[in-house]
């Protein structure tokens, strides 16, 4: 498991600084088609993956075993481990039945909790020195 793919696409378009060409900004028309292509993509490379079971259940025993793989450093894997099993609660109560929104949310979950508890950043002065969850990292 790569720290999830969301969490290198956290950064909304209309946070894009668009410089000296503002009319390259998507209208509010095409940024739902980004989102919604955006989503099909996701969804096509965890089936590719085998990030979902034979009955379309996200594999979430299997994200906790990656996790389990990554030897986080001991004071910070069993931490990530619980975040994983609230995340996972939180996203199968949210969206019992809609397994993509289930995925979506527990990614969210996991990006942000994984980014604070590991001090993940996100480097160059484009991002404002934000860290990978979304917050203003201190200097």
């Amino acid at each position: 498991m790569r720290l999830h793919s969301s969490l290198y696409c956290s950064y909304d378009l209309q946070e894009v600084n668009w410089g000296k060409c503002p009319q390259l900004k998507p209208t509010e028309e095409e940024k739902t088609v980004i989102l919604k292509h955006r989503e099909d993509v996701t969804t096509c490379a965890l089936k590719a993956e085998g990030w979902f079971n034979k009955n379309g259940h996200y594999r979430f025993d299997r994200a906790k075993t990656e996790i389990s793989n990554k030897k986080l450093p001991s004071d910070i894997q069993p931490q990530v481990i619980a975040k994983h099993d609230e995340c996972k609660k939180e996203a199968e109560e949210k969206f019992p039945k809609n397994f993509i929104a289930q995925v979506q949310l527990y990614q969210a979950c996991m990006d942000h909790h994984i980014s604070q508890l590991c001090g993940v950043k996100i480097e160059g002065d484009s991002h404002g020195g934000h860290t990978a969850g979304g917050k203003k990292a201190s200097a």
